[in-house]
């Protein structure tokens, strides 16, 4: 399965969050990476960017974001999806 980077709104007050989905080697890097390391500076842009991680084994598609919670709020809906190659 694809790692996916989704925004999505929550259900409050239609705050806009960045989460990713995944469990390729993306996983990895993303919870290893060295912040004062430059080979890892596109990790850090992209953990500074990204509220809330999410295994694929605990949700198998996008769709399955829909009602869990991001800082406490739940998720209303997915209003864009980038799949990593």
């Amino acid at each position: 399965m694809t790692s996916k980077i989704l925004v999505v709104k929550d259900k409050e007050d239609d705050t806009k969050s960045v989460c990713w989905l995944g469990d390729d080697g993306f996983s990895k890097d993303i919870k290893s990476f060295d912040p004062e390391d430059p080979a890892d500076f596109d990790l850090v842009s992209v953990d500074g960017a990204i509220a809330r991680y999410f295994e694929m084994e605990e949700l198998t598609e996008a769709n399955d974001l829909i009602g869990k919670l991001v800082d406490g709020i739940e998720i209303k809906e997915i209003t864009f999806t980038h799949e990593i190659q």
